[in-house]
């Protein structure tokens, strides 16, 4: 079954896929009918599942470019990312 939706997925047209993103991002379909967190879930899996396939890895939803700084240049917060931060739960 997860073969069957993959390939599935792979195949949607990308206006399909466009409107699926808008959809998750709204919370409900172009016909204003809401979609449930199973729906939801769904149309992420798609989108993934069709990116993974048709878009580089910079055009993926999600991506984040961790490898954009230029030679040398250091980020205001880098001495910060070199050692551990301890989770604070609340």
């Amino acid at each position: 079954m997860v073969d069957d939706f993959a390939q599935s997925a792979e195949q949607l047209d990308a206006t399909v896929v466009a409107q699926l993103r808008r959809a998750v991002e709204l919370g409900k379909y172009p016909n204003g009918r809401r979609l449930d967190e199973a729906e939801r879930a769904l149309c992420l899996q798609a989108i993934i599942v069709w990116e993974e396939r048709h878009l580089s890895r910079e055009q993926r939803t999600g991506f984040i470019d961790r490898g954009s700084k230029a030679e040398g240049e250091v980020c205001a917060s880098d001495h910060e990312h070199e050692k551990p931060q301890p989770l604070h739960w609340r």
